[in-house]
Order: structure tokens, then sequence, then C-alpha cells
């Protein structure tokens, strides 16, 4: 979904004093939220490419993707509830995959609840195919995990 023309969306790598409202969203996004320790490594982490989107200075959203030789795999992406649908979690992929090109990764991957039909749905509309199922993969719901990647195509370094 392209960005809500009404948003003025500043995608940045995540800080310190990011992290209470990244795990604000975490919890009203996710059965079994993370918490600020879980997060503050990754802000140091070489291979982790933690972002947040910005609108007026307020962190309304994240991703959180490890990037590893020429793969790379989202841990974590959210927004809040109330500017979801208004393309804040498509800038922020948009942000993360031509970040990941620019670096030579060639596909990133994630999993998504196989009962989660929207997230399922949004992320085909981006271009990201579902490999297979992880029965029983999620521990706190015993949810099924549908595999999904996403071809990334080389930045043209000519002109």
């Amino acid at each position: 979904m392209p960005p809500d023309p009404k948003l003025d969306i500043l995608i940045r790598p995540a800080r310190p004093d990011d992290l209470p409202a990244v795990v604000e969203i975490e919890s009203v996004s996710f059965p079994s939220p993370w918490g600020q320790d879980v997060y503050r490594p990754e802000l140091a982490r070489a291979e982790a490419r933690f972002r947040v989107a910005a609108v007026e200075a307020e962190v309304v959203g994240y991703v959180l993707a490890w990037a590893v030789y020429d793969e790379a795999f989202i841990l974590k992406i959210a927004t809040r509830p109330e500017l979801r649908r208004r393309g804040v979690a498509g800038a922020l992929l948009a942000a993360l995959a031509d970040e990941l090109k620019s670096k030579a990764v060639g596909s990133l991957w994630l999993e998504v609840r196989a009962r989660n039909r929207t997230a399922r749905r949004f992320y085909r509309a981006l271009g990201f195919v579902e490999m297979g199922v992880r029965k029983k993969y999620y521990s706190d719901t015993g949810d099924d995990a549908v595999t999904m990647a996403l071809a990334l195509a080389p930045q043209d370094e000519g002109g």
C-alpha cells in the first residue's frame, strides 16, 4: 500500500530513546510481546537492521531484521493500530528492502501466523511468496507459521 499522502513518514535507525514506543506498539500487536531488554541489544548488533517509522517525531512503527551474508530475516514488524493500512509498514519494508539490496542481500524472509490472513495478503501484495508451513511454530498459541520470501533484485550500479 502506498503511504498515505497526509502522513509524512520518516524512516530512520532506531535509537535507545525509541524503545519505550517500540515496546508500547509491540504490546498491542503481539500475544507474547518482547520488552526493552530484548530490543536494547539489537541497537548494537552488527547484523541487525532496526528501523523505526516516525510521523511528526513520534514513533508509529518499527521493523527489526537480521542480515547475514546474502539473506535477511524479519524478526518483527508492527505499526500503531490507529495507523494500520496507511502505508507505515509498506514504507518500513520498502526502506529495508532498498537498504538490503544496496548491501547485495538477495532475499528477505519472514514468518507470519497462518491465521493472520490480512498480513499474508499484505506481504503477497508486496511480492512475498509463501514458501512453506512450520507446524505449531508459535509456542505461545501453538499456531502454525507460514514462511514467506521476497527476492530482492540488486540495485542498478550503472546509470
